[in-house]
C-alpha cells in the first residue's frame, strides 16, 4: 500500500513539473506578479490622492507678536499681539485645481493599460519563439531517426561491398551535427524562458520552467486587408497610447482653466488681538481695554506676464500632443500594414514548403528504395534528406510568422 502510495505521489509531482502553460494562464500570472505593472498601478494609485491635496483651501495663518520696543497708547502699551487669517481663492478654482489632478491621474490609467498590452506582446512573441525551437528540436530528432535508418542500410551495402565505407561516415557526420543544433537550440530556449519569466516572476512556474502547449498555434490566425479599417478605426479610439495624449490634452486645457482663475483676486479675512497694558501714571476711561480688530486683505494680480506666458505654453503643448497623436496613428497604421504584409507572405511560404515537403517526401521515400535495392544516388539521397528537413522546419517557421503578425495587432489592443 505504501508502495503505491509512493508511486502515486511521484506521479503527482512529475506532472506538476511537466505541466504545460497555456498563453492565457501566463499573462494571468504576469498581471497578478509583475512588479512592473505593480508599479505603474501604485502611480496611478498615488496620482488619484492628488486631488484630495488641491482641493481644500489654505491652511490658516496664525501669528504672535511681542513688541520689542513698546509704544505708549492712551490706553496703555500692548505686550502681545495674536492674529488669525484665512486666504480664500476666487469662486472655482478649487474645482479647477481638483479637475488638473483628476485629469493627469487619467494619464496614468491609461499607462497601466499601455504596460498590460506590452506585456502581453513580449509574452506572445517569446511564447512563439519557444514553440519554433521546440519545433526544431522536433524535426531534428526524427531526422536523426531517419539517419539511423539509412545508416543500417549504409551498412547493410558496405558489409556485402556495394557501397564504401566513407558513406557511412558522412551519415554520422550528418548525425552528430543535428545532435549538436539540438543542444544549442536547447540553449537559445533559454533567452526566451528568461523573457517569460520575467514578467510572470520566477516563482510563478514549476522549476521556473516554460512548457510550450502545442494546441496554441493550431487555429491559424486571419489577417486580411478587409480587417484593416476596422482594426484601425478600432485602435483609434480604444489604443491606451493614444488615449493618453488625449487625457494629457485634456489636462493641458484644464491647466488653462486653472490659470484664467488664478488672474482673479484671493481674499482673505482675519481677526487681530492685542493685550494691552494698564497704565500707572493715568487711569484715562477704559484704561487697559484689549485692541480686537478684524482685518481683511486682497492679492491684487497687476503682473500678468507670467500669465499669458502660461497660456501660450499651454497651448504649444496640446499642438505637440495633437501632432504626437498623428505621428502614433501614421505609425501605428504601418505597423499594420507590414504586419499584414508579413502575414500574407508567411502564408505563401507556408503553401510552398507543404507542397515541397510532400513531393520531396515522396521522392525522398522513392530514391530510398532505389538505394535499398541497387546501391544507386547516394549523394542525392543524402541532398533530399536535407531538403526535406529544410521544408519541414520552413513549415514551422511560416506558421509562427502568422502568428507573430497578429501579436503585432494584438499589441495594439486588437483581438
Amino acid at each position: 500500500m505504501i508502495k503505491k502510495i509512493n508511486i502515486l505521489l511521484l506521479l503527482l509531482l512529475g506532472w506538476s513539473v511537466v505541466k504545460a502553460q497555456t498563453i492565457n494562464e501566463l499573462l494571468e500570472l504576469s498581471m497578478t506578479n509583475s512588479p512592473k505593472l505593480h508599479a505603474v498601478e501604485l502611480e496611478y494609485d498615488a496620482a488619484l490622492k492628488v486631488k484630495n491635496q488641491v482641493n481644500e483651501l489654505p491652511d490658516p495663518q496664525v501669528g504672535l507678536g511681542l513688541p520689542v520696543l513698546r509704544t505708549e497708547t492712551r490706553l496703555g502699551a500692548p505686550i502681545l499681539s495674536v492674529n488669525v487669517s484665512q486666504m480664500f481663492p476666487w469662486k472655482g478654482t478649487l474645482a479647477a485645481k481638483e479637475n488638473v489632478a483628476i485629469a493627469m491621474s487619467k494619464t496614468k490609467f491609461d499607462e497601466i493599460e499601455a504596460t498590460r498590452l506590452d506585456m502581453e506582446y513580449q509574452i506572445r512573441t517569446a511564447y512563439y519563439q519557444l514553440y519554433l525551437l521546440n519545433q526544431r528540436q522536433e524535426i531534428l530528432q526524427e531526422n536523426l531517426k531517419v539517419n539511423d535508418a539509412l545508416e543500417q542500410v549504409v551498412l547493410g551495402r558496405v558489409e556485402s561491398g556495394q557501397a564504401i565505407g566513407s558513406d557511412v561516415l558522412r551519415i554520422q557526420i550528418k548525425s552528430k551535427e543535428m545532435k549538436q543544433k539540438i543542444k544549442i537550440y536547447e540553449s537559445q530556449k533559454r533567452k526566451f524562458q528568461a523573457q517569460i519569466l520575467e514578467l510572470v516572476g520566477e516563482d510563478a512556474l514549476p522549476n521556473n520552467q516554460v512548457v510550450i502547449v502545442d494546441s496554441e498555434l493550431e487555429q491559424m490566425p486571419i489577417l486580411n486587408e478587409d480587417l484593416l479599417a476596422t482594426a484601425f478605426a478600432k485602435i483609434q479610439s480604444n489604443y491606451p497610447m493614444l488615449k493618453k495624449l488625449d487625457a494629457m490634452i485634456t489636462a493641458s486645457k484644464a491647466v488653462q482653466e486653472l490659470d484664467d482663475l488664478s488672474e482673479k483676486p484671493a481674499f482673505g479675512v482675519g481677526l487681530s488681538y492685542s493685550l494691552v497694558q494698564k497704565r500707572s501714571d493715568a487711569n484715562p476711561t477704559q484704561n487697559g481695554r484689549d485692541l480686537l480688530m478684524p482685518t481683511f486683505r486682497m492679492s491684487v494680480p497687476i503682473f500678468r506676464k507670467k500669465y499669458d506666458a502660461k497660456n501660450q505654453e499651454e497651448i504649444l503643448k496640446q499642438k505637440a500632443f495633437s501632432e504626437k497623436r498623428m505621428a502614433l496613428e501614421l505609425k501605428i497604421k504601418s505597423m499594420l500594414k507590414i504586419s499584414l504584409s508579413d502575414y500574407e507572405q508567411a502564408e505563401l511560404e507556408l503553401d510552398l514548403a507543404k507542397e515541397q515537403r510532400i513531393l520531396t517526401e515522396s521522392a525522398f521515400n522513392m530514391l530510398l528504395s532505389a538505394y535499398s535495392a541497387k546501391g544507386q544516388r547516394f549523394n542525392e539521397l543524402l541532398k533530399l534528406q536535407d531538403q526535406l528537413y529544410d521544408y519541414k522546419l520552413q513549415e514551422e517557421i511560416g506558421k509562427v510568422k502568422l502568428f507573430l503578425a497578429k501579436a503585432n495587432w494584438t499589441r495594439f489592443g486588437m483581438d
